[in-house]
């Protein structure tokens, strides 16, 4: 970036305001996130553009691990010799800001009720994924503890509560109109240091009016979260399980052959683009 120029003396980790900028002329204000990064994750971001539909190895918080080429999460491992406990998230490589895609999670294991949960729904690409889907303004949830929806952390009552071997499915309907407000990243070096620079956006997002995302557990519609924030929402599971527990396991299907049902006028998630 044309700004970072020799004007600071160490690049800033984390978000940061930009006030404008001097170097390209342009009066817009948003922030700027600043991420440690490395050639390998480069690589593998670029990768991942490639592939079929899979849980990210990239956008995915410490603390889970994937399995099966990326369609199966874990939760409660070890980090640094430690668990801590609490959620933590991992989201899709494919996202979509308009149409009709459905996806579906498969409860495997440890999802009982008491010492392993889990949430599954859609997250933009700037959701906190230290934190559960659902939590803030750009995720929607649904939540195996209570059968809620959530969404800015706070619960509407849809179902009841699911676990080991159930199937939660999800339709997302977007109609035309709403922005895809996606990430862009750019990685720079600073000094011997390489970091991916996000840029986010100045404004606030907007209301899609008639927009949805019809939940169901084990083929039975349980209700529907509407009028959704524009943007690119992907796929996002997240796990909680308490040290010393077994491991939560969530499995994502996200082609047509693996799905059990599939809602009228909606396609895969893997015809995401």
């Amino acid at each position: 970036m044309a700004c970072l120029n020799p004007v600071l003396n160490e690049l800033p980790i984390g978000d940061w305001l930009c006030d404008g900028c001097c170097a390209t002329g342009a009066s817009a204000k948003g922030f700027v996130r600043t991420i440690p990064t490395n050639k390998t994750e480069i690589q593998l971001v670029e990768h991942e553009r490639t592939t079929s539909c899979r849980l990210s190895s990239v956008d995915i918080a410490a603390g889970l691990a994937l399995k099966d080429d990326g369609r199966v999460a874990l939760g409660n491992l070890p980090i640094s010799g430690y668990n801590p406990g609490g959620y933590r998230s991992v989201r899709a490589t494919r996202g979509i800001s308009a149409g009709s895609y459905y996806w579906e999670a498969l409860c495997v294991h440890g999802i009982n009720g008491n010492s392993g949960h889990c949430r599954v729904g859609f997250a933009q690409q700037w959701s906190d994924l230290e934190l559960p889907v659902g939590a803030d303004e750009l995720s929607y949830a649904l939540s195996s503890s209570a059968g809620c929806g959530v969404h800015l952390g706070v619960r509407t009552p849809l179902g009841t509560p699911f676990s080991d071997g159930d199937v939660v499915g999800m339709q997302l309907y977007l109609p035309p109109g709403g922005r895809e407000r996606k990430r862009t990243r750019e990685a720079v070096y600073w000094g011997n240091k390489l970091f991916w620079i996000e840029e986010g956006f100045a404004d606030e997002p907007k209301v899609v009016k008639g927009s949805f995302i019809a939940w169901s557990v084990n083929g039975r519609n349980i209700g529907k979260t509407r009028n959704l924030l524009e943007g690119t929402y992907f796929p996002c599971v997240s796990i909680f399980t308490l040290p010393q527990s077994e491991p939560v396991e969530v499995r994502c299907n996200f082609n047509a052959q693996e799905l059990c049902t599939q809602p009228r006028r909606s396609k895969p998630w893997s015809e995401a683009s």
